[in-house]
């Protein structure tokens, strides 16, 4: 990648560019604290009476159901036998948590546990992240700011350089300071290079943190 390229590629964040609640790693930690709090309500809700019913319905056919046709003992129809044998029932059960009552407690005291823990590292992910954006956005900022600087110095020393390759070829300075500043010339452009690249490096990690 040419500098141009580069400096292409390099921009200015603003805070429409951060949102944390788009990052994996807070939506894993919200997905595990909604879910720790799903446990805890769970968990309470063992200790509320419950009322169920339950019912059947069923009929039966036997061979043996036989009815006189004639002189002669023939099973009933089946359509006869499974609407006499036709049977309902229904059981209203309710169920009161007494003798597990203390098991229970402790569920949900582990469950609040849990929940409380979550929320935590919620908190924790997210000032986690802040900080690390943060100290990326100081670092980009201040690597942009040093790049500019030594773009102002490897112009000067560019423009130092030309001269005085001029006056090297008239003569009116030597060799030994037509090649320093020939040196200083190649050694500003390099600096600003480098910190052309640490600025994209950087620009680089933020980018791949806020996906």
């Amino acid at each position: 990648m040419n500098e141009a390229e580069l400096l292409a590629k390099l921009k200015r964040f603003s805070e429409e560019d951060i949102n944390l609640d788009d990052l994996q790693e807070i939506q894993l930690a919200v997905l595990n604290k909604e879910r720790t709090e799903l446990e805890y309500k769970l968990a309470k809700s063992q200790l509320l009476p419950t009322l169920s019913l339950n019912s059947a319905v069923g009929s039966g056919y036997s061979g043996r159901n036989q009815e006189l046709v004639g002189t002669t003992m023939t099973p009933k129809p089946m359509d006869v036998q499974l609407r006499e044998n036709l049977y309902q029932t229904a059981v209203l059960q309710l169920t009161i948590p007494i003798f597990n009552a203390y098991r229970v407690k402790s569920a949900i005291k582990i469950a609040q546990i849990r929940m409380q823990q979550a929320s935590l590292d919620l908190e924790q992910v997210q000032i986690d992240l802040i900080n690390s954006i943060e100290g990326l956005l100081l670092e980009y900022e201040n690597e942009n700011i040093n790049r500019q600087a030594k773009f102002s110095v490897a112009n000067t020393n560019q423009a130092l350089f030309e001269a005085s390759e001029k006056m090297f070829l008239t003569g009116v300075i030597n060799y030994a300071e037509y090649a320093e500043s020939k040196f200083m010339a190649t050694q500003s452009r390099l600096d600003y290079l480098l910190s052309l690249s640490q600025c994209y490096g950087i620009l680089l990690t933020l980018e791949n943190l806020l996906g």
